[in-house]
């Protein structure tokens, strides 16, 4: 049976993936969009956008930025990772003579890599639970839903949670 199915996973695992790189591609690079502003400072004036809609407090939002902070530069060298494993496994792929082996263990690398973003992610808001009221997070889960756009048939349809990675401004 795995037989069967190992080249159908295989190609949704790289249609996922070069899907990824191309959305990540034009998230990484907002300036390079003509009329799209880059909104990654924002947190160095105030709540983010996301924050904001929910009602963070200046004392809460204090508590958080930090987190946020850190958080985003821990994502964005998981993403530069993440990235990185994704041609050396394109690169494998081209290569005729490269061995199965060789390509599954880099795919687990990446595997590996986006286990530990969703980690930080998860890490974050348990973080953040500690400070928000529960109508606060209550809202910002909501929102991160609301975002991720997830469809009860589990398939997404939104841009998800990359702005919000990368510090950018989310479309609310």
């Amino acid at each position: 049976m795995w037989q069967r199915l190992k080249n159908p996973l295989f190609a949704l695992s790289l249609g996922l993936n070069a899907a990824f790189i191309a959305i990540w591609l034009v998230h990484a690079a907002p300036g390079f969009i003509a009329g799209q502003p880059d909104w990654r400072d924002s947190a160095e004036n105030g709540p983010d956008e996301l924050h904001r809609k929910i009602g963070v407090t200046p004392a809460q939002w204090q508590e958080i930025k930090p987190r946020i902070q850190e958080f985003r530069e821990k994502a964005q060298t998981r993403r530069r990772a993440i990235a990185k494993h994704r041609e050396k496994l394109m690169a494998l792929l081209a290569e005729l003579g490269a061995a199965e082996k060789t390509i599954r263990a880099k795919q687990a690398e990446i595997l590996e890599e986006k286990r530990q973003m969703q980690d930080l992610v998860i890490n974050l808001l348990l973080l953040e639970r500690q400070v928000l009221e529960p109508s606060q997070l209550q809202a910002l889960i909501a929102e991160i839903h609301r975002l991720c756009r997830c469809a009860g048939n589990g398939t997404r349809r939104g841009r998800g949670l990359a702005p919000i990675i990368s510090g950018e401004k989310p479309e609310f």
